[in-house]
């Protein structure tokens, strides 16, 4: 469910990003597209990480208090 979930999630941002990317780039002539860009990238990078790191650092503070118990 969640390997469904995540794909439908992941199409969703990327179709609404087409999207504001299509009217901005109208609206500016191509140059809102950076900002646009930047904005994608920095979102894509941060959820990344996390999907990365916070199983990782919850299973830290698991295995701590379990060992401090």
């Amino acid at each position: 469910i969640s390997i469904i979930a995540s794909g439908s999630i992941a199409g969703i941002l990327q179709g609404t990003f087409v999207i504001l990317r299509k009217k901005l780039s109208f609206l500016t002539d191509g140059i809102g597209n950076i900002a646009i860009a930047s904005c994608e990238l920095l979102g894509f990078l941060t959820i990344s990480f996390l999907a990365i790191f916070a199983p990782i650092s919850v299973m830290i503070i698991v295995i701590r208090a379990g060992l401090s118990i």
